[in-house]
């Protein structure tokens, strides 16, 4: 039967107008015989909140490489689910007043599809909305603090021997100490000794001497000359604090003569006292976590190893006497 656009303005009116006899029916229908699917959907949406509300307080969660993507990702989602959320309500909506304008015949059926539609969409999106939210407070409340920690590693109480290091005949000719700048006859030996490609810049090891990260031991004779020289730095990244001998380099005249060995078992035995410092070995983890946080670090070319007690040497300025594991090395002095 063909009707005027008029009619079908009424009609369309009509159908919303029974809204207020039908909706109410249907909002307690929903609530009274549908409790297990509420439930369910509750708890599902309660359980995704919660992890919405973990990723946003820890995106490292899933690991440092999905960071970034999660950090991004977690917005257009909210605007994904907005959108979703838009599309549902225009088809529950919008379908019964389409099948009337089409079907004016159907117009009590419409009325009911109507009430039921909003009725129930209004039970489902109130649950999962109360839900939700619950859920991601608690996931962002409850869940623990993730926080970036340096690797653990193995603590070492002293410098372990592979061999007997060679002695010096009068070990209290030579004095070590320890110096709060950078001397220049250190400088020079640091320079003799390493290849510019292979040595930490010289003015960033000065400007950490100066900020007591790192630490120069010198060892010299009755006279004042330089016969040895130690990098040491302090690291503060895990629960135990560690340090890390960096460099160490004899005089290329006093070399082979356990000038080296001897600074470094001294070293070795006033690290700690010095400043409560455990010397450690370094886990191979550190490398990754250097990388993360942007930790300086030898080029990865270099042919670096390490001691017993994980310190990072470069191949032929270790103190004759001491052996060495190869391991890759590296530092995690920012």
């Amino acid at each position: 039967m063909e009707i005027d656009f008029q009619t079908h303005v009424k009609q369309e009116a009509e159908l919303f107008g029974s809204l207020k006899d039908n909706l109410w029916h249907e909002v307690t229908d929903r609530v009274q015989n549908h409790k297990t699917e509420l439930a369910v959907e509750a708890v599902g949406a309660a359980i995704i909140g919660a992890g919405f509300g973990v990723m946003s307080k820890n995106p490292e969660i899933l690991g440092q490489s999905l960071a970034p993507l999660i950090k991004a990702e977690i917005p257009v989602v909210g605007k994904v689910g907005l959108a979703g959320a838009a599309l549902d309500w225009t088809f529950k909506i919008g379908a019964p007043a389409v099948d009337v304008w089409n079907n004016p015949d159907r117009l009590n059926q419409s009325k009911l599809d109507l009430a039921h539609n909003i009725g129930g969409g209004l039970v489902d999106y109130a649950t999962l909305s109360a839900a939700g939210v619950a859920g991601g407070i608690a996931g962002f409340k409850y869940a623990p603090e993730f926080k970036l920690r340096a690797p653990e590693f193995d603590p070492r109480p002293s410098i372990k021997l592979n061999e007997v290091p060679r002695s010096v005949e009068n070990p209290e000719a030579f004095t070590t100490s320890r110096s709060n700048d950078l001397p220049t006859d250190v400088r020079k030996l640091y320079e003799a000794s390493f290849p510019k490609e292979e040595r930490q810049p010289t003015e960033e090891v000065a400007d950490f001497v100066a900020r007591g990260r790192i630490l120069v031991h010198t060892t010299r004779d009755a006279a004042g000359k330089l016969e040895a020289f130690s990098f040491t730095s302090l690291h503060d990244e895990s629960p135990t604090k560690f340090a890390g001998l960096d460099f160490i380099a004899t005089d290329a005249a006093s070399r082979s003569n356990g000038i080296g060995s001897l600074h470094l078992q001294r070293v070795a035995g006033t690290i700690k006292a010095e400043g409560g410092y455990q010397l450690g070995k370094f886990d191979p983890a550190v490398l990754e976590f250097n990388k993360n946080n942007g930790y300086w670090q030898p080029p990865s070319h270099l042919n670096l190893k390490l001691n017993s007690i994980g310190t990072a040497v470069f191949a032929g300025t270790y103190p004759s006497g001491f052996g060495l594991e190869s391991s890759e090395a590296n530092k995690t002095l920012k």
